[in-house]
């Protein structure tokens, strides 16, 4: 409110991150089936929401995040952080395989040790919200972000909880230009940029680096921009190039002023000379 009050904008609403993810899934999958829990793990925190017959049913932020995975493997290998992450996008999975190297392992550990605490939160979530709700159950998760890209997380949860669990691993809404291709990838990061918005009557697309509506007014569209860009450097070049020639101008003119003034000296000197001579 008060970063608003400086902008000088006027707040209408505020939203929250649990409002964003059924705004989300509404837009993606649709609400209006039977109960289910949708989580969320991100850097800090761990966003659940149980969404029951198109109504958000129940909300919990969890301050356990990506982060603690990323500093028990670095401290464990050494590493730094930004490394741990690394090897975290390289060994992206909750199997190992037989030849399976030590980084993989150590890994592929604390992702599951991570991801173990984390069920055990939903466990208890469910469990709640199954002892107030006898006729809703709980019948499937759905799991969003940078966790439902682990290969093998669907099977894994399944197995944990005995629940049919889905990844949304890429969007069926949202669609890419081919200058957007590099962050195809990491579109689970823009849920909640997603669900910040009113979706039912909106389409989005990427164009490059700037998520757009695809009804955008012509003061969003990327030619609108290369065009003005192209309209104001013109004008630049122009007003440049009139500066330079005032300046020229003035230095011409200041020269011929003082050609004029020597001149006209050496007139009057001459004309004096003639005079004394005209005398002598």
């Amino acid at each position: 409110i008060q970063l608003g009050d400086k902008l000088g904008l006027s707040l209408k609403g505020i939203n929250y991150s649990g409002y964003e993810l059924y705004n989300f899934l509404d837009f993606e999958i649709g609400t209006n089936m039977s109960t289910y829990l949708v989580f969320d793990v991100g850097a800090k925190n761990t966003n659940i929401v149980i969404i029951s017959n198109g109504i958000l049913k129940f909300n919990k932020i969890i301050p356990k995040g990506s982060e603690e995975t990323s500093k028990f493997i670095s401290e464990e290998l050494g590493c730094s952080i930004t490394k741990a992450e690394q090897l975290k996008r390289q060994y992206n999975t909750m199997q190992l395989k037989g030849n399976a190297n030590s980084e993989e392992k150590v890994v592929a550990k604390y992702t599951r040790r991570f991801t173990d605490d984390v069920l055990q939160d939903i466990q208890r979530v469910i469990e709640f919200f199954n002892s107030n709700n006898q006729k809703n159950k709980v019948n499937k998760i759905y799991v969003l972000g940078a966790t439902g890209k682990i290969n093998g997380i669907e099977e894994y949860i399944s197995n944990k909880l005995n629940m049919n669990t889905k990844a949304l691993k890429l969007f069926d809404k949202v669609t890419f230009t081919k200058n957007a291709m590099k962050i195809k990838a990491r579109q689970q990061s823009f849920i909640n940029c997603l669900g910040a918005h009113k979706l039912k009557d909106r389409n989005f697309c990427f164009i490059k680096g700037e998520l757009k509506f695809s009804n955008v007014s012509i003061l969003l569209k990327p030619k609108f921009h290369k065009i003005t860009c192209c309209l104001l450097l013109i004008l630049l070049g122009i007003v440049i190039f009139k500066n330079n020639s005032l300046k020229e101008l003035e230095s011409q003119k200041d020269f011929y002023d003082n050609y004029i003034i020597s001149n006209n000296s050496a007139y009057l000197l001459q004309k004096e000379i003639f005079a004394i001579d005209s005398k002598i």
